[in-house]
């Protein structure tokens, strides 16, 4: 039995992904013994081989989780088409990819798995499947969501499922807590940051450039807007933790915006503002103004002095 999970939509591939591991170790597997999971790059064609062709332990499957494959050189990814045909009826393999059909056009692998019964693209939502999703989500908490909040909310957010999940999480919570069954838009107005992170963006690339006359509109504007000072301070820390996050990857060779945000665990969205910001600061630099953030929330939380007054400060440079 072999799998393929595989597309664009990360936060439903990796649900997916891990169900099936759950049904696996639930059914076959409980002492956890008899699954392996191997990543390319860090594991080449013979530690593969060894995984698919071992004998269970005790049991009568063993499931082999392989991430990164159909993205490998097509004389290794050959190989693997050629061991798919051999291995034993007792191996379940799984190939997991974070690229969908277009990204792995010409892949051997795609070829010899697409068509299988148990492949499975995740392809980013569309309409009516983004607003399906957002109600699931918030089933899953027993919590329901008026038509017109959930559409603010996708309109807000867009249609990446992890980032609805992020925000069905945080409003299904504050649901909860106002003991509360329905989620209403001006729940998903106030709650919801969809612009603000864009502006958060901008607002530390004109401090990190020393461009206090872009900061301050900013910081004006996101006051207004309604975010809460100790929310705006947390996310911008957030943020700034972000940009550190891609300058280390970026040291390391790694640029692709794909990449940083699975390194990251972010969307791609974000991942790029990072990017951009990261590109232009130094490490040093993007370290002290992270370490300034952490002093103003120490200072506003010990009551020494107006926390807006000093986010303007730290815009000031």
């Amino acid at each position: 039995m072999r799998f393929l999970i595989y597309g664009d939509d990360i936060y439903r591939s990796r649900k997916k992904l891990a169900a099936l591991r759950e049904r696996f170790c639930a059914a076959r597997d409980s002492t956890g013994l008899n699954e392996r999971r191997l990543r390319a790059g860090e594991h080449g064609i013979g530690p593969v081989a060894e995984a698919l062709f071992a004998s269970p332990f005790l049991a009568d499957r063993k499931l082999v989780v392989l991430q990164g494959y159909l993205q490998e050189p097509k004389t290794d990814q050959e190989q693997l088409v050629e061991m798919l045909g051999r291995k034993p009826d007792s191996t379940v393999a799984v190939f997991y990819e974070e690229e969908g059909r277009e990204k792995l056009a010409g892949s051997p692998l795609l070829g010899a798995l697409e068509d299988q019964k148990f492949s499975e693209e995740f392809k980013t939502l569309e309409g009516q499947q983004a607003v399906g999703f957002v109600a699931a989500e918030c089933a899953g908490h027993d919590v329901q969501i008026e038509v017109r909040a959930c559409q603010t909310l996708i309109g807000l957010v867009g249609a990446d499922s992890w980032s609805l999940h992020n925000e069905v999480e945080k409003l299904c919570s504050y649901a909860l807590a106002s003991k509360k069954k329905m989620i209403s838009e001006a729940m998903v107005s106030e709650m919801v940051s969809g612009e603000r992170e864009e502006s958060i963006f901008s607002f530390l690339d004109a401090c990190m450039q020393d461009r206090s006359n872009e900061a301050m509109p900013l910081l004006e504007r996101l006051v207004a807007s309604g975010t809460g000072e100790l929310q705006l301070l947390a996310m911008l820390q957030k943020q700034m933790r972000t940009v550190i996050g891609a300058r280390d990857l970026l040291d390391r060779g790694i640029s692709d915006k794909q990449t940083v945000a699975r390194r990251l665990g972010i969307h791609p969205y974000p991942a790029g503002k990072a990017i951009s910001i990261a590109r232009n600061a130094e490490p040093a630099d993007l370290k002290r103004k992270l370490h300034e953030l952490v002093e103003l929330e120490g200072a506003f939380k010990t009551g020494d002095g107006n926390l807006k007054a000093r986010i303007g400060m730290f815009a000031m440079g």
